[in-house]
């Protein structure tokens, strides 16, 4: 492809009108352009056996110029990288939802152990009478036993 055809397709992209080509969607339709172009030359090297002339491919790259197969480029650009968009959207949606899941589980965790908390200092301060007794009692027996084990024979 010669400057002059790439200046073509460069200017077709800035002036579509149907909408707005990116500079990636136009990188899209250069190389669709010479995708085609090599494609053309192949089938006419395998059908007719020898390269084309120049007369061959100067007519190969000007039905490759006209203006509908060009169009015919951004519209498959443009729909190919919506596509590619509306795929990396749906996966960072799917992705927010399983993290915001996450969080929703680590809250609730949260929660769950401070009502715990709660309830065994609750338990604690309702039972602290009956632990101290407990403990007195225990404390009791176990000075009792030694005072036994302290006792001469």
């Amino acid at each position: 492809m010669n400057k002059a055809a790439f200046d073509e397709i460069i200017e077709f992209c800035n002036k579509h009108n149907d909408f707005f080509l990116t500079d990636i969607e136009k990188n899209y339709v250069i190389k669709s352009v010479l995708d085609s172009y090599y494609n053309t030359i192949e089938k006419h090297k395998k059908s007719n056996g020898a390269n084309p002339t120049p007369d061959e491919e100067r007519a190969m790259m000007s039905t490759l110029l006209e203006k509908a197969t060009l169009s015919n480029f951004a519209v498959s650009a443009n729909k190919h990288y919506q596509q590619i968009k509306s795929n990396h959207e749906n996966e960072f949606r799917k992705t927010l939802k399983e993290t915001t899941s996450g969080w929703k589980s680590f809250f609730i965790a949260i929660a769950a152990n401070l009502a715990y908390s709660l309830l065994l200092a609750l338990l604690f301060f309702v039972a602290k009478d009956n632990i101290r007794e407990l403990l007195n009692k225990l404390d009791y027996t176990a000075t009792i036993e030694n005072q036994a084990n302290d006792k001469p024979k």
